[in-house]
């Protein structure tokens, strides 16, 4: 009995101790709960219908729940007590809040929006403040709806009654289409969020948008222009589509068999990379060429007429295609007439290497000459003649001695050099005795 009685006391000490023990543990959890948690204020300048409970986001995940929304500076803004888990938290500064909505279509459920900022930055402590510049409200359906005047409202409800119309009995199409595009929308909303981010560059777009959709209005009738020519040439490339499809269902067949021509036209260019580089230099004088060759090229019109006429022209025998149609026939009777005189030009070599150093005496004796040769020479009184004649054997037999006053004669000069018929000048450049040439030097003319 004593150790049954025992064995229940010290039972019953252990369980009032471990009851003891789970109050202080819930005690911590609580105190904890209450003094740890992290809390920040965000200043929104419109609370956009947010209420007490809605949820705290980064990036499409609840990690907190709005905790209070008041109003603050006179009402002019609201302040929403954010608590965050302690998973996101410290929040850094740099940090935007953006008060969303899960649809157009619903009127509550908001949730707020965070994106924090970067590690790097300095902490936001629990209690701070996350500023009006780096919030931003929500925009209802109804303010868009408003803000729009009564045309536009119009033309709005007629693209949604249409897209009504072209949706009507399409649905799962749609749908996969919509799902199709999920990832592009998902970018989209990325990019939307870069351009909310960057206000300062999105009032630039939208200022120079502005601009360009001004000037493309001011030339209005030239694009009107534009889009009917482009109507009218996409009409005709519709008429030919059976022309099209052909050529396009050519076009592999005729790209493989280009495939080795245009492998060569690279090598052609690899080639011609060299001379390309060496005629660089030229290309600056050519620019300088080309403008002054327009007024040649002008003349040319005049010129081309007559140069066509004398190429090919109505009639025989009167131009020069009939002339070189004539040449095979010239060349069979020229070519035996070429063997001929080359026979003869080699024939007459001796003879002309004979009397080419004779060619200035004879040329002097057939324009001035008297006799045979002359020469010019000038003193004191000016201009005079020298006369030396020349002739055969016989030229003066049966005529008097006539030595007497008309110089020396002499004969039997039958040899006499190049410039021979003049006396000898101081530099002994006559007479002049060439080579190969049988001639007495000695037969020159003698000073007065």
């Amino acid at each position: 009995m004593p150790v049954r009685t025992g064995r229940l006391v010290l039972g019953r000490a252990i369980a009032l101790a471990a009851l003891i023990a789970a109050v202080i543990l819930c005690v911590v959890l609580l105190l904890n709960a209450t003094s740890g948690g992290y809390e920040v204020r965000a200043i929104f300048s419109d609370a956009g219908q947010v209420v007490k409970g809605n949820e705290v986001q980064v990036g499409g995940v609840p990690v907190g729940s709005v905790d209070a929304v008041k109003l603050i500076d006179g009402g002019r803004q609201a302040e929403l007590d954010l608590s965050i888990d302690g998973g996101e938290a410290p929040l850094h500064e740099g940090t935007t809040a953006t008060i969303r909505n899960p649809s157009l279509t619903d009127v509550a459920g908001r949730y707020v929006a965070l994106v924090p900022g970067p590690n790097n930055a300095p902490e936001i402590k629990s209690g701070g403040e996350i500023p009006t510049e780096d919030t931003t409200e929500i925009v209802d359906l109804d303010q868009l709806l408003n803000s729009l005047n009564p045309p536009v409202v119009r033309a709005l409800s007629q693209v949604v009654h249409s897209s009504e119309i072209a949706a009507h009995g399409r649905g799962k199409p749609l749908a996969a289409a919509i799902h199709s595009l999920n990832p592009a929308l998902s970018r989209s909303a990325a990019m939307f969020g870069e351009l909310d981010r960057d206000q300062a560059a999105f009032r630039t777009l939208v200022s120079s948008s502005s601009q360009l959709v001004h000037t493309l209005a001011s030339h209005d009738s030239e694009i009107t222009a534009g889009s009917q020519a482009a109507t009218t040439a996409l009409r005709a490339i519709a008429g030919q589509r059976a022309a099209l499809a052909s050529s396009i269902a050519e076009a592999p067949p005729t790209l493989r068999r280009a495939i080795p021509t245009l492998a060569s036209v690279r090598g052609l260019l690899r080639d011609t990379d060299p001379a390309l580089r060496e005629a660089m230099p030229v290309a600056s004088g050519l620019s300088e060429l080309l403008p002054r060759l327009q007024p040649a090229t002008t003349h040319l019109d005049a010129v081309l007429p007559e140069l066509r006429a004398l190429v090919s022209a109505p009639g025989t025998d009167n131009d020069l295609t009939d002339l070189l149609r004539r040449f095979p026939q010239i060349a069979d009777q020229g070519v035996p007439l070429l063997g001929d005189l080359t026979d003869t030009v080699a024939a007459a070599r001796p003879v002309l290497a004979e009397a080419r150093p004779y060619a200035p005496d004879f040329t002097s004796g057939i324009v001035a000459g008297f006799g045979g040769s002359s020469g010019g020479y000038y003193d004191a009184n000016g201009e005079y003649a020298r006369i030396s004649f020349v002739g055969g054997p016989f030229s003066l037999v049966g005529l008097p001695h006539a030595s007497t006053g008309f110089g020396q004669v002499r004969s039997g000069a039958v040899e006499r050099c190049p410039g021979g018929a003049n006396y000898p000048v101081i530099d002994r450049s006559n007479p002049f005795v060439p080579p190969n040439v049988s001639c007495d030097p000695g037969l020159a003319g003698s000073a007065p």
